[in-house]
């Protein structure tokens, strides 16, 4: 590992057990093996250091949502395949999702606007097969559909261990579908 990956691996267990506001640079080099200084030869600042831990993880889903739009064979389809895509990128990574979640506002204008872009376009593709299924629903409908949908999705992350994992994402497909299509 190089030292840069060090960084990010400590710094990406950190954010997720402490949040953003949270973890301090020092924190971060000694995770890491070096000195909070040394983050700095790496990374100007801790709000990049962030950017750095999370851009992995949503270029990944909007990656995979580019797939889904190409394969789905119907909107249902497409439907179902997002909502899988979504829990599932919840459930395999719940603490650096719930901090994502949590800490997008410390985020740099730069950050939101490029955050921002892959929610819109998650957002259109949801609205957009939600109302092919749901004909006659408005968009205004379809969107408060979908953003209800993600606040159920990303609730997720915040909840314990109490449930198998299997369990717990046959109840947030099942859910995540009724507030869609409900």
């Amino acid at each position: 590992m190089t030292r840069r990956e060090r960084i990010l691996a400590a710094a990406a267990e950190l954010f997720a057990e402490r949040g953003y506001a949270g973890t301090g640079i020092d924190a971060i080099g000694e995770a890491a093996g070096i000195t909070g200084g040394g983050v700095y030869r790496h990374f100007p600042s801790k709000l990049d250091v962030f950017r750095a831990v999370l851009e992995p993880m949503v270029r990944h889903r909007a990656g995979r949502l580019a797939a889904i739009v190409e394969e789905a064979r119907s909107p249902q389809d497409a439907l179902r395949l997002m909502v899988d895509n979504l829990v599932d990128a919840v459930l395999d990574d719940r603490s650096m999702t719930g901090a994502l979640w949590r800490e997008l506002r410390h985020l740099d204008v730069e950050g939101r606007t490029w955050f921002d872009r892959i929610h819109a376009l998650h957002t259109e593709e949801f609205v957009r097969n939600l109302r092919a299924v749901r004909r006659g629903l408005s968009k205004a409908e379809a969107e408060a559909r979908t953003q209800a949908f993600f606040g159920v999705g990303f609730s997720a992350a915040e909840f314990e261990d109490t449930l198998p994992r299997e369990e717990l994402r046959r109840m947030l497909v099942g859910v995540g579908l009724d507030v869609l299509l409900c």
